[in-house]
């Protein structure tokens, strides 16, 4: 492998500007909301308005869309206050394991015409799926879902998707994930989408309430930044560090100064600290790290409790590696099940009647549980221990897999969480 110092400061490759479906979306960063649209291409008209004609999704709820989940914390009981969940217990394998059987069990008890509840439970299924390592069953549940994206049957007379944005983007994640090019261009195209709404937002008279689907440029300009997280997520998991660094620097560049955007600011610079342990540039990274707010005044206590949680997120279930999809329903046989655990509230207890702190140790210090742990930690702007938690992963050489897509998602998650906490 080659230095990674090399290959974050080498020259974007060739195919950069080949990757957007429009010039536009190379020569203008995703938060460049100002820019002069010269040219908008006309909505299509749908052929089945949603606002005209109720949603049904009882295709989208049949039982058998759902893939049989590894045998795994089969003592976990059903998670019933998400809201209860630290960052950190939220990355645990138990309680998401525990979350993906929670949206199936309510999808398939859904109203069919109750669409706006079973478009939010797939975003929970999928992001637990995607969180827990389990691409192959993501992939395959989310190919039901491939319309949701394309198809005017789910947009407005206005143009509008009625498909919640944070599953649309969070679909093509799923459905391009071994086409990474693919996924990007996706991107780009989801981000002159939100472009050209934020310019027509701008435009848009304060009084003009025709169509209620309409949203503020705040809104659409939140719909870019995550774009552009998301493309800097995918190249990064194309492993084109070169590419992935010019795109957050381009974004970061272009990042309005003014106090509107300082959180928007702080997300890219924690995503380009992550691109850098990604690429394995401990030196880079602790520099972007020292940039970042630090909150330091209510520090994560070292409790019993908290030990456990982190002991929790180490538990592995990822599915083993087979090119032959078509044996994808025979993939899911664990070889050597995990101690069983019981989550309740924000807590995660060991059941075992003696050893449990020696478990609980050797959890907690599995690389893939530190990684999420990290992850957690400097989404809560623990900025200083999610530091030192990485340098230590970096030198032990542990291969980070798919780092941005995680921090991406987890905020997904606990947004997700909040918004749908009605139909827990």
């Amino acid at each position: 492998m080659s230095d990674p110092h090399v290959r974050l400061s080498s020259p974007a490759p060739p195919h950069r500007r080949a990757l957007s479906p429009g010039h536009e979306a190379v020569v203008h960063g995703p938060l460049e909301l100002n820019t002069k649209m010269s040219h908008i291409q006309p909505e299509k008209v749908p052929v089945t308005p949603a606002a005209e004609a109720p949603l049904n999704l009882e295709e989208y709820i049949d039982p058998h869309l759902f893939k049989q989940l590894p045998p795994l914390f089969s003592t976990t009981p059903h998670v019933t206050d998400l809201q209860a969940y630290t960052t950190h217990s939220l990355l645990a394998r138990p309680t998401l394991f525990s979350i993906a059987q929670l949206s199936q069990r309510l999808l398939t008890a859904s109203n069919p015409t109750d669409y706006q509840r079973i478009l939010h439970l797939w975003i929970l299924r999928l992001a637990s799926l995607s969180l827990l390592s389990l691409p192959l069953i993501a992939e395959a549940e989310a190919q039901a879902l491939s319309d949701f994206n394309t198809s005017d049957i789910f947009r407005t007379k206005t143009g509008h998707s009625v498909i919640p944005w944070t599953l649309r983007v969070l679909l093509v994640k799923i459905q391009t994930q071994a086409h990474g090019q693919l996924g990007i261009a996706k991107y780009y195209s989801l981000a002159r989408e939100a472009r050209i709404e934020s310019w027509k937002s701008a435009k848009r008279s304060p009084d003009d309430q025709s169509d209620p689907s309409d949203l503020t440029t705040q809104r659409w300009e939140t719909r870019l930044l995550k774009c552009g997280l998301y493309i800097a997520a995918m190249l990064s998991h194309i492993k084109d560090f070169a590419a992935a660094f010019e795109h957050v620097s381009a974004m970061l560049d272009s990042c309005p100064a003014d106090d509107g955007h300082v959180g928007a600011k702080v997300k890219i610079m924690q995503v380009m600290a992550l691109l850098c342990v990604e690429a394995g540039d401990e030196t880079r990274a602790v520099l972007w790290f020292d940039k970042l707010p630090n909150h330091t005044a209510d520090p994560i206590p070292e409790t019993p409790t908290v030990l456990l949680e982190q002991a929790a997120a180490s538990l592995s279930v990822t599915e083993p590696p087979n090119e032959d999809k078509v044996e994808r329903d025979t993939l899911f046989t664990p070889t050597e099940p995990p101690p069983a655990t019981v989550v309740t509230g924000g807590t995660t207890h060991f059941n075992t009647d003696k050893g449990g702190d020696a478990n609980a140790a050797a959890l907690a210090s599995d690389n893939a549980g530190k990684c999420n742990v990290a992850i957690a930690y400097l989404y809560d702007g623990r900025v200083d221990m999610a530091r030192v938690l990485f340098k230590e992963l970096i030198a032990t050489g542990f291969r980070f897999t798919d780092l941005i897509f995680s921090f991406c998602l987890l905020d997904e998650l606990k947004h997700e969480i909040q918004r749908i906490s009605e139909y827990l």
